[in-house]
């Protein structure tokens, strides 16, 4: 069974962030908020902070390959193998949409980032990779708990945002339009896999049941 729910934010959500992307490409309109976040972000550094932004940078960068691969090293071997697709199709899905935005917005990014960045600010690829990557683990390991998988979701989505803009390697708008586009794209492709999802937990639950009879 497929949560209507699901597709509803899934659907949402893809829709405000196209809309945010045309709004882009006629120039970023809320550009002056941007850069007042940004001199806001520049006057909270210290070294303490950008310690800790190091790290996320690293995590949501070269790191977020060292964690799908752990994932689908996890998941595959115990019965998970729909959940493993799902991370690689969401994968897949979410860079061609970040990479294809970025290309047809082409938006300047904040002066002197702090870490190496590629063209184009609009959207945020580590906050896209961050927002998949939390979705994925909540529909296959947090489908009884979904009101704390989603607000853990959020807390870390929060902690990304804060330091694209912290380092900035964009402007906050960017942020927004990463989760939007990410999320609502993560979320499409989680209400399509909900059935496989589901036969992937009964099998599990089958073989538990086995085991315990014999």
């Amino acid at each position: 069974m497929r949560p209507r729910w699901i597709l509803a934010y899934g659907l949402g959500l893809a829709a405000a962030g196209a809309a945010l992307t045309v709004l882009m490409l006629g120039g970023p309109p809320l550009q002056g908020f941007d850069e007042a976040w940004n001199q806001a972000m520049l006057g909270t550094r210290n070294d303490a902070f950008t310690a800790v932004s190091h790290v996320l940078n690293l995590a949501g960068g070269p790191g977020s390959l060292v964690i799908m691969l752990a994932l689908l090293a996890w998941w595959i071997p115990t019965g998970r193998r729909w959940g493993a697709l799902l991370l690689f199709a969401t994968t897949l899905a979410t860079t061609v949409v970040a990479q294809g935005v970025k290309h047809l917005v082409l938006r300047e990014r904040p002066a002197d980032p702090m870490v190496t960045v590629d063209t184009g600010s609009f959207p945020s690829g580590h906050v896209v990779t961050t927002v998949t990557f939390c979705l994925v683990i909540v529909a296959v390991l947090v489908s009884t708990r979904l009101r704390a998988g989603l607000i853990a979701t959020a807390i870390v989505t929060v902690l990304m945002i804060w330091d694209r803009t912290y380092v900035s390697a964009h402007w906050f708008t960017d942020t927004i339009g990463s989760v939007l586009l990410g999320g609502g794209t993560t979320l499409l492709l989680w209400w399509a896999f909900a059935p496989l999802l589901e036969k992937d937990n009964l099998r599990r639950l089958a073989k538990k049941e086995t085991k315990v009879l014999t």
